[in-house]
């Protein structure tokens, strides 16, 4: 039921993100410059990845020597403020606050001590500045930076053996940290903007003690390193305060409506971005006939991809466009699969994502465009070699096959128009592709025990797009 819920939610978001802009935004706008104070309120969705180990709190040593890294995931909602100044025609420069409510729900385990409790991120807040360059004084690319602040929750830890009472517990947490970020904003009424923005933020090390009745300084039976890293890709809408001193640029006449033609026809893309998978893991015995890790866990991976595509789009409306693509991801996220009860754990990539989907979007103005898109996907997982994670590390002489995936995704992006035949677009997609079994094994043995493993992936990509016959040069 709570996984329906979340799917349902998700859909949500990407129909309401493709859904027709109301009628007023189908009117040429009255532009106005970008300066002035605005308020905006969205939602999005989010994924966190943490390196973790584990330290003996009596030695000082390591008890889990090898880092694995655990993953998260979920859905918040936003609210901000912030101040633009615009410079001439094109550079609008500004400063921002805005929260995060949210449930980014993973996964911390203290391998050691066959340990593991479900932790979120449960809010944020950022403070920065951002800069972007007015493409046709409605449509503005921007980049931004600065300082976060996220607070995790504390979790009851259990035995991962079984589904018994949590026995110790970590503390809830804050961490300050760092951000980057890049979006595209799009006017569709003379005081309403729509913004697709995505962020990356790194909040450095944190040490927590899994306390219990085991001996050490403060009743810990291990402490854990936890690193977060997050990405999160947010809608939202924006009302600007023009009538306090914004001046008009350019007048409705001086316009031209909004049209399709910008973004139909053949087209080929180039771009690159990052991306994270969350895992949900289990181990079962050989031959499979119960669980040994019965405690389900987040094991997770991140890293940049780079992504090829071709396409096709046609406007079946004025400013209703529908289309056809393909498209390949090539990547190195890198993560975690770990056997937990002999104290395995190895590294596996996801290198390689192969879509075949349609979008949907709403030409909010002459020269942006915000859509949906949905459809198939196949993804590779790289083998891992297995390396013991005690104190005495080393290879285990263990292995996990590769292994393809077919599944479904859904997202959401916008694309702007910057020159005859080209345009650049933002997009974020959830790809899920359901559980696979792995054997974990040696060469000429027995599998020590199988691996339940099903990954989902959130990606965001920037790609220059060559449109072939542009019908309104």
């Amino acid at each position: 039921m709570k996984r329906s819920l979340k799917l349902a939610c998700r859909a949500a978001f990407v129909v309401a993100a493709a859904a027709p802009v109301p009628a007023f935004a189908q009117a040429p706008v009255a532009n106005s410059s970008f300066t002035g104070f605005y308020i905006n309120a969205g939602a999005g969705y989010g994924g966190w990845t943490a390196e973790t180990t584990g330290i003996d709190p009596v030695t000082g040593l390591c008890s889990t020597c090898v880092g694995q890294t655990q993953g998260g995931e979920g859905m918040f909602g936003t609210i901000g403020a912030g101040y633009d100044y615009q410079y001439g025609r094109h550079l609008v420069a500004g400063v921002f606050a805005d929260g995060d409510i949210g449930h980014l729900e993973g996964t911390i385990q203290d391998q050691d001590a066959l340990l593991a409790g479900r932790i979120s991120q449960t809010s944020a807040i950022y403070v920065g500045a951002r800069a972007g360059w007015l493409i046709d004084q409605s449509v503005m690319p921007f980049v931004s930076a600065g300082f976060s602040q996220a607070t995790f929750s504390g979790t009851g830890m259990v035995p991962t053996q079984s589904t018994t009472f949590a026995t110790h517990s970590t503390s809830g947490f804050t961490r300050t940290g760092w951000f980057v970020g890049a979006g595209v904003e799009g006017q569709i009424s003379p005081d309403f903007f729509l913004r697709a923005e995505y962020r990356r933020a790194d909040y450095g090390t944190v040490q927590i003690a899994d306390n219990g009745p085991a001996a050490g300084p403060g009743g810990a039976v291990d402490t854990l390193t936890f690193h977060p890293v997050t990405q999160t890709f947010r809608l939202a809408v924006v009302y600007k305060f023009s009538h306090l001193g914004a001046q008009p640029v350019e007048s409705a006449a001086e316009q031209a409506p909004a049209s399709g033609n910008a973004f139909t026809g053949i087209h080929v893309g180039v771009g690159g971005g990052f991306g994270m998978w969350a895992a949900g893991t289990t181990t079962l015995s050989t031959p499979n006939v119960g669980c040994v890790l019965c405690t389900t866990q987040t094991q997770g991976g991140n890293g940049p991809l780079g992504r090829f595509e071709v396409g096709y789009d046609y406007a079946v409306l004025p400013n209703l466009i529908v289309g056809a693509f393909a498209d390949l991801d090539l990547s190195n996220m890198k993560g975690t699969i770990q056997d937990q009860l002999p104290w395995y754990a190895g590294r596996t990539t996801q290198d390689r994502t192969f879509d075949f989907g349609a979008r949907i979007g709403w030409v909010a103005s002459p020269s942006f465009m915000p859509y949906g898109t949905f459809g198939f996907t196949q993804t590779h997982f790289t083998g891992a070699s297995m390396a013991q994670t005690s104190a005495y590390s080393g290879p285990a002489g263990f292995s996990t096959p590769g292994f393809n995936r077919t599944g479904y995704f859904a997202g959401v992006g916008t694309e702007a128009k910057i020159a005859n035949n080209w345009s650049v677009r933002g997009e974020y997609r959830y790809a899920t592709y359901g559980r696979t079994t792995l054997s974990d094994t040696a060469a000429g043995q027995e599998p020590v025990s199988s691996i339940t493993f099903r990954p989902t992936t959130q990606t965001f990509v920037v790609s220059a797009i060559y449109r072939f016959n542009f019908l309104n040069h």
